[in-house]
């Protein structure tokens, strides 16, 4: 009984004069002894396209060729008789191939080219921030600059160790 009555008295006391009895939440403030900005490096992965003229390679020319020599063949074989007609579809075949290979062939054609381009990319990530509170330092992460202060709100809670 009398260790319930000390308890109740020493409840009402701390409640009284405003100490925390068991546990206790309120606001204070700190000094900021420096706020440093942290960056995040990021790189952003694009294609950069360009129009360049090059020059036409073989290949192109090869498939007129072959259409031409095959137009001039048959063009050349509707002349002449029997062996005659053989002769003019070779010689068909012939003027075809080259006349195909040069038709419409200026040597030079626009081509897209594109190229990765990967560019780094430096964003503000927040604040490392070192604090004095009652007599001790202290660090954080925050994702603002806090200025002079730094508003706190604090949590007390008994450690549950005997004194």
């Amino acid at each position: 009984m009398k260790t319930l009555l000390h308890s109740v008295c020493l409840l009402g006391a701390s409640c009284a004069l405003g100490v925390p009895a068991l546990a206790a939440d309120f606001s204070d403030s700190a000094e900021v002894l420096s706020s440093t900005p942290v960056y995040q490096t990021r790189l952003d992965s694009r294609s950069v396209c360009r129009q360049t003229l090059v020059n036409a390679t073989p290949d192109d020319a090869t498939g007129r060729q072959i259409v031409g020599g095959i137009l001039g063949g048959l063009l050349g074989s509707r002349f002449g008789h029997g062996d005659g007609r053989v002769a003019a579809g070779a010689v068909g075949a012939v003027a075809g191939s080259v006349i195909g290979g040069q038709f419409g062939d200026d040597g030079e054609r626009w081509e897209t080219r594109c190229a990765p381009a990967d560019r780094p990319t430096r964003t503000l990530a927040g604040y490392d921030v070192t604090y004095r509170y009652r007599g001790h330092v202290f660090t954080t992460s925050l994702p603002y600059d806090p200025g002079a202060r730094l508003d706190l709100d604090v949590q007390l809670q008994p450690t549950g160790r005997a004194g």
